[in-house]
């Protein structure tokens, strides 16, 4: 797997209205759009925060609530 292979399985969306990036699992890319306070999905204001927590699980969605405790 190259460096940031791992990101393919993630999609980025920036909402204009609350300033905030959110990173969102591909399996949910619909739940998102139709709750975006959904349990499998990331906000951030800066999307460079969203990032480094991805980098730190590899992407790897059931370890991201491990890095936030």
């Amino acid at each position: 797997m190259q460096d940031r292979e791992y990101l393919n399985n993630w999609v980025f969306h920036f909402n204009g209205f609350t300033n905030n990036w959110y990173a969102i699992p591909r399996e949910h890319y619909l739940e998102y759009f139709q709750n975006s306070k959904s349990k499998n999905v990331l906000k951030s204001s800066d999307i460079n925060t969203l990032l480094e927590i991805l980098h730190k699980v590899k992407g790897d969605a059931s370890l991201v609530k491990s890095v936030l405790k």
